[in-house]
């Protein structure tokens, strides 16, 4: 066990050190919460579809430039907010994503179905995309964590294993001159008991979506709850 312990150690470790330049790497502004990045983490000409990570590893990763591991939220932002084409891009397969934000609908990302990484083999490539994000899972003891999965029929949300190894996008936060001038969608809300409904928090201008870059609690959990996502 105390071997298994360190070469686990000793993997993460070497992993941070051998990620290259290429990983810290562009940032598109979708006008969501966080700029998205433009590759996986680890792309290489050898590695085009970026290394496979298990999640102590990706939360682990250190960066020079502020970006960090997407959260379950910020997933769900771009499947809220942005339009999905399966497509080819470069020899890989997978969705071109695009925003459909007024002022943003030019641009896009480009997320690969880049499998997951099994026993040291690559499982389905190119057919099916399996992405860690920040948010822990449901599982008891800590064991779990989200990953967002996805195909040319659709996506699913998995509460993984956290030692599976999967793929990372990183995000870049939003500077603080970019997250003023804040206003929020609906001035009231009314709901009925058990219902669930989402407030939208955006620029005064309505042209960027900031939900999960605010922090939302209740005043009274017995009367209303706040979702992660």
């Amino acid at each position: 066990m105390r071997k298994k312990v360190l070469l686990l150690a000793l993997t993460s470790v070497l992993m941070s050190l051998c990620v290259p330049a290429i990983a810290q790497n562009d940032y598109v502004d979708l006008g969501l919460s966080v700029k998205w990045g433009t590759v996986n983490m680890g792309t290489t000409e050898l590695r085009p579809y970026g290394w496979y990570w298990t999640w102590a590893d990706a939360m682990d990763i250190k960066t020079t430039d502020g970006s960090r591991l997407a959260s379950k939220a910020e997933w769900n932002e771009l499947l809220d907010y942005c339009t999905w084409k399966w497509t080819e891009k470069g020899g890989k397969i997978g969705y071109l994503i695009t925003s459909t934000i007024d002022g943003y609908r030019d641009r896009s990302i480009f997320i690969p179905a880049s499998g997951w990484l099994q026993d040291g083999n690559i499982k389905r490539q190119n057919s099916y995309g399996s992405y860690w994000t920040s948010t822990p899972g449901v599982q008891s003891g800590e064991q779990g964590a989200y990953g967002f999965n996805f195909m040319r029929d659709g996506s699913e949300w998995h509460s993984e294993n956290r030692y599976s190894e999967q793929s990372v996008r990183m995000v870049m936060p939003l500077s603080e001159s970019e997250l003023t001038d804040l206003s929020i969608e609906k001035g009231t809300l009314k709901m009925s008991q058990a219902s669930v409904d989402r407030l939208n928090v955006t620029t005064a201008d309505g042209k960027r979506i900031l939900n999960s870059a605010c922090k939302w609690v209740s005043s009274d959990e017995n009367v209303v709850s706040v979702m992660d996502d």
